[in-house]
């Protein structure tokens, strides 16, 4: 039996669709914040959007860092469109 999509709800999981924590969404990419613990400092997570999940892209500890490796029309709305990077 299929079921209608529950947008009420969210996720823990980095990967799905419904992670609790999203910073930025963006043409099929987005910015989630990764979790804080003892071991790992405060993160951005950059993801791509494959099929039904995301893939991570890559880590980042400082927010202009993500500019620089995937381009400033990911952090910056008013830069235009993208132009890929990867």
């Amino acid at each position: 039996m299929k079921h209608e999509a529950n947008f009420e709800a969210s996720s823990t999981q980095e990967t799905s669709p419904y992670y609790h924590d999203v910073i930025l969404e963006r043409n099929g990419y987005r910015i989630i914040r990764g979790r804080e613990t003892r071991d790992y400092a405060k993160q951005w997570i950059v993801q791509k959007r494959q099929s039904d999940r995301y893939r991570n892209l890559s880590y980042h500890l400082d927010w202009h860092s993500i500019g620089l490796v995937h381009g400033a029309w990911l952090i910056n709305p008013d830069n235009g469109e993208p132009t890929p990077m990867l």
